[in-house]
């Protein structure tokens, strides 16, 4: 009766255990899709239901299965099952002659070991399935050859050999490995026609056993449902950059971090755009004048002082100068190269600002757009940065020789507006650049 509640338990647990692994897979499985053949092998525990008291052994065996159609299966499967019970040992009855009748001897118990070697046919349903996992039912018929190896004959004895057919049913679990490759785990009840499983026959009833079981499976050939597809890996989209205003700072980092106006480029009106207060000058981008001192950032940078320091400051109203009538020269101004995550000018590129700069004196009323740029070899913010600095690299430099600042308006374009390749060394050589365009 212990052996009954302990096997009865040990299903119950297999049940809700697969019950639970299957509601928690989403959305579908192709092993809806199967045919074709598999093979298989799989071992586990057996469990005897019988007269006499059982002991827990070991089951296994290997398989051949076909898909028949969507979701149905059928299993030819072979293999070799242990398990012991223990009972009253038979002694030789003292009172009869020669060879004596074999009597049980309340005394004594001995352990009977049960040998079974078995083929079945099974039939394997999936009423569901999921996207790796297909929970599933089986049943079928089997053929099951048995030897007690250790009941010693003697005469009035069952001599301990037979041969029965079983009725297995059970469920299942099946994971997709890989496209050809399951792991799969069951519960099965194998009712037999026989009650001399374990030596022992006690009235009409029949000995029964549960196994549980995990095992592999192999794909030899999909068959016509085709190959198996499984899920791709989740695909991560980027969030959308937006920079509605242009100043360097995108809408979302405007709107939650530096809580400046995402539709204005200068949100506090100094003559800086916010990305430049942020990125290149450190000032706070929502106060015209960072450090107090009474002049606002854009003039102190426009004049060469510090925006961070008052004490350069000059109390007085920054007048803006007179600006010439706007004009456009034939002229082709150069393009500025940076080594890799520099922004520091060589003499080659200072001695084409410098020819820059004389056509800049000589016509007073052009403006330039300073638009830096950055290859693809760090992080978007880090290139950004970076090219607000090679663009104010260039800026400076002509300030120093001479030309308005107004007259040069800074942008930065990070890695996203590339000139070549950045799969190759020399097409990011072209990419760490910073242009003189011309604003018409």
């Amino acid at each position: 009766m212990m052996s009954v509640r302990r096997s009865m338990g040990l299903l119950g647990i297999g049940l809700v255990g697969l019950v639970l692994l299957a509601a928690a897979a989403e959305a579908r499985t192709n092993f809806d899709e199967r045919g074709g053949l598999a093979i298989g092998i799989r071992g586990g525990g057996i469990v005897p239901i019988a007269d006499a008291d059982g002991v827990p052994g070991v089951h296994g065996g290997a398989f051949l299965r076909y898909g028949i159609v969507p979701r149905l299966q059928m299993e030819l499967g072979a293999g070799y099952g242990r398990y012991t019970t223990e009972d009253l040992a038979w002694v030789d009855d003292p009172a009869t002659p020669s060879p004596a009748l074999a009597i049980l001897d309340p005394t004594r118990t001995r352990n009977y070991g049960t040998d079974l070697s078995f083929v079945q046919l099974r039939f394997l349903v999936a009423p569901v399935t999921y996207e790796r996992w297909a929970p599933y039912l089986y049943g079928g018929a089997g053929y099951t050859y048995f030897n007690i190896d250790q009941l010693t004959p003697r005469r009035g004895t069952f001599d301990g050999i037979g041969r029965t057919l079983g009725l297995p049913v059970g469920v299942g679990l099946r994971y997709e490995l890989s496209e050809r490759t399951g792991l799969e785990g069951s519960v099965g009840y194998t009712y037999t026609f026989s009650d001399r499983l374990d030596e022992k026959k006690a009235g009409d009833s029949k000995d029964v056993y549960v196994d549980m079981m995990l095992g592999l499976t192999y794909d030899l050939w999909l068959g016509a449902y085709g190959e198996r597809v499984m899920p791709p890996p989740p695909v991560v989209v980027p969030e959308e950059v937006v920079d509605a205003d242009g100043d360097g700072l995108t809408d979302q980092e405007e709107r939650t971090k530096y809580f400046t106006n995402p539709l204005l480029a200068d949100s506090d009106g100094d003559g800086l755009s916010d990305g430049e207060e942020v990125h290149v000058y450190r000032t706070d981008p929502n106060k015209a004048d960072t450090d107090g001192g009474g002049v606002a950032d854009g003039v102190e940078v426009g004049r060469g002082t510090n925006p961070l320091d008052p004490a350069d400051d000059v109390e007085k109203p920054a007048v803006a100068p007179e600006k010439p009538i706007i004009r456009v020269v034939e002229y082709e101004f150069p393009t500025i190269y940076f080594p890799t995550g520099g922004h520091q000018l060589s003499a080659a590129e200072t001695a084409k600002l410098d020819a820059a700069a004389r056509v800049l004196a000589d016509n007073p009323g052009v403006r330039l757009y300073v638009r830096g740029h950055a290859d693809a070899s760090g992080n978007a913010d880090s290139n950004l940065q970076l090219s607000w600095r090679r663009a104010y690299a260039v800026k400076e430099y002509l300030a120093g020789k001479g030309v308005e600042t107004w007259r040069l308006t800074a942008k930065a374009h990070g890695d996203t507006q590339p000139a070549a390749t950045n799969a190759t060394p020399e097409g990011r050589s072209k990419n760490r650049r910073t242009e003189l365009e011309q604003i018409k």
